[in-house]
């Protein structure tokens, strides 16, 4: 069995220990302030006598540090990384705020807890609304303000021990009990700072469906200020960028998004019109197929051209973009071409692509490349 120094003292950074067993990338101690992965929490991170710690991990009582490389010396100095300690910290009591108190509010069960990279989320078996979110927020917040000090109770078994567990115990020993009074009281092995107010904020920012689940998405303490400094930063770029403030930055946003569709639909029509230009004075009905080649042409108005020449002309279509480097070829699927066939020869043009028999397209590194296979392409169709 390691003792488990974090259960006596979670703010102890720093310790000395002694190896008591080595396996071929591990270490066990008889004493650690490291954390193991489990309920949720992510193992701790430091050093082991300057050796970096990869991973913690539990079995049977007996903790194992997993080293970057082994540790001769039996008497070593233990170094957690207390930036990550008390972060999962924040996040598990935040979790405990947030779990007591949908209970509290709307008898709603928490069924799965993770600290992610991006976010922390805990799964939830009601339906999760909008306000339910604000309601939740406002009551989980006004718990860090009221800064209430935990309660740790440590059992072999809970017979004879009368405490309101929001869910079922699922150990028979080593039993700890983690109360905030009023709040919630659970039993739970992870770190968790002493008093709520060290949790700092609670922010909540969506809630998904997740297999029959509402999922609610949420940051605490310093990954929420450092969320809102980004946030922050993003505002004021926008601020600058549409000569507006933090009350006016909305309107000026959707008005400006406004003005632009305005423009993108007038651009789109205009664009069209030429494209039609374009397309008729090229078009050759005395031709087995047409060739219509576009020195400024995107790939979605590549479709738009296929689909206005094949309403005309129940013919091949080979188009060319010198501003996309890119040629299509197409038909309705009446004619004994196989355009993926004649693509396959691509790649000895210096061009990727491929297709159906009906529709073929491939892009090229410059346009020299590009005519010479629409050459070729113009050949196969002779």
């Amino acid at each position: 069995m390691t003792k488990r120094l974090f259960d006596e003292n979670v703010y102890m950074t720093s310790c000395h220990a002694k190896i008591v067993e080595r396996t071929d990338d591990a270490v066990v101690l008889d004493q650690t302030i490291f954390f193991p992965t489990g309920g949720g929490q992510y193992a701790d991170k430091g050093t082991i006598n300057g050796v970096e710690v990869v991973d913690v991990k539990e079995k049977s009582g007996v903790i194992y540090h997993y080293v970057k490389e082994m540790i001769q010396e039996n008497q070593v100095e233990l170094v957690i990384d207390w930036d990550k300690r008390l972060d999962e910290m924040q996040q598990h009591c935040g979790e405990h705020i947030l779990s007591g108190i949908i209970k509290q509010l709307y008898d709603g069960n928490n069924k799965g807890f993770h600290i992610g990279k991006d976010y922390v989320t805990i799964d939830m078996d009601i339906k999760i609304t909008a306000d339910m979110l604000i309601e939740i927020e406002d009551k989980a917040n006004d718990v860090i303000y009221k800064n209430i000090s935990l309660e740790f109770t440590y059992a072999d078994d809970l017979s004879g021990v009368e405490l309101p567990v929001r869910k079922d115990v699922t150990v028979d020993e080593d039993i700890r009990i983690v109360t905030i009074p009023n709040v919630d009281c659970v039993a739970c092995c992870g770190t968790h700072p002493l008093r709520t107010g060290e949790v700092g904020i609670i922010k909540l920012y969506k809630v998904e469906k997740n297999k029959g689940m509402h999922r609610i998405f949420f940051k605490c303490g310093r990954r929420a200020l450092e969320d809102l400094r980004r946030k922050t930063e993003i505002v004021k770029a926008f601020n600058q960028e549409f000569s507006s403030d933090d009350e006016t930055v909305l309107e000026r946003y959707y008005s400006d998004k406004s003005k632009w569709e305005q423009l993108k639909k007038s651009y789109i029509t205009l664009n069209r019109k030429q494209i039609d230009n374009t397309v008729r004075e090229q078009i050759n009905k005395d031709s087995s197929y047409q060739l219509i080649l576009f020195d400024v042409l995107s790939g979605q108005d590549m479709n738009y051209v296929i689909k206005q020449v094949s309403e005309k002309l129940n013919t091949v279509i080979l188009i060319y973009s010198n501003s996309e480097k890119k040629v299509m070829l197409s038909h309705d699927g009446s004619h004994d071409v196989k355009c993926n066939e004649i693509f396959k020869t691509i790649r000895e043009f210096g061009g990727k692509g491929g297709g159906n028999t009906k529709v073929a397209q491939g892009i090229f590194e410059d346009n020299d490349a590009g005519m010479m296979f629409v050459k070729y392409i113009e050949e196969q169709l002779s």
